[in-house]
């Protein structure tokens, strides 16, 4: 709608249909807002894994690196299978 229309016609004047789809988009958006409400309940293994993650984002870069390093080695060949990078990042975590 925004990429394939152009604002102006030829003539230099509001292309009001371009306007008009405009509209008719944004206003189904704000009616769905008003009457759909979702309750969603709380999955905690994912809440706890999101939490994992933005705590990994204030860990020094080196020590991220070296988490690559033993999850994806430079030679290929991991030296255990990790169960998954939020795995390794809760326990790097949890040590102090």
């Amino acid at each position: 709608m925004e990429d394939g229309n152009p604002d102006f016609t030829p003539d230099g004047l509001i292309h009001w249909s371009k306007r008009s789809l405009l509209y008719h988009v944004l206003s189904q958006f704000l009616e769905f807002q008003k009457t759909c409400l979702y309750d969603f309940p709380v999955n905690v293994s994912v809440k706890n894994n999101l939490l994992v993650s933005m705590e990994a984002l204030n860990t020094p870069l080196k020590e991220l690196y070296d988490i690559s390093l033993v999850i994806e080695p430079r030679n290929g060949i991991p030296q255990e299978q990790p169960k998954s990078l939020l795995d390794r990042l809760w326990k790097l975590s949890k040590k102090e």
